[in-house]
């Protein structure tokens, strides 16, 4: 897998596993980058590099993210799926932890009240 491939598909792992790293501002802003982009992977790639440098929290979750999947760091305690990596997963991923994200809001409700 490309060094291109593997930032973008390790993003979308990232985005549906954990959408509260996301903020809707955040969801919001990836959404128009992507949209604005070309659908290649380096293009995709590069914004989503540009972006994670201003979102460092992100962007370390995402580093303890390929640690965990790096034979380099000799722990490799899951797999990470293969996603087909162009612009519409990407949308669908900011979109599915959209919807993540508003049920654990409304479950931290229901259980408050």
């Amino acid at each position: 897998m490309s060094e291109h491939k593997k930032i973008v598909n390790n993003f979308i792992h990232l985005l549906k596993t954990s959408p509260s790293l996301f903020s809707q501002e955040d969801r919001d802003e990836l959404s128009e980058l992507i949209d604005k982009t070309p659908d290649d992977i380096k293009s995709l790639s590069n914004v989503i590099c540009e972006w994670l440098e201003k979102h460092p929290d992100v962007d370390n979750a995402l580093v303890e993210l390929e640690k965990t999947t790096d034979f380099r760091f000799l722990v490799i305690t899951h797999k990470i799926p293969d996603y087909q990596t162009d612009k519409q997963t990407l949308k669908n991923a900011l979109h599915e932890g959209k919807d993540n994200t508003s049920n654990d809001n409304q479950n931290t409700e229901k259980d408050e009240g």
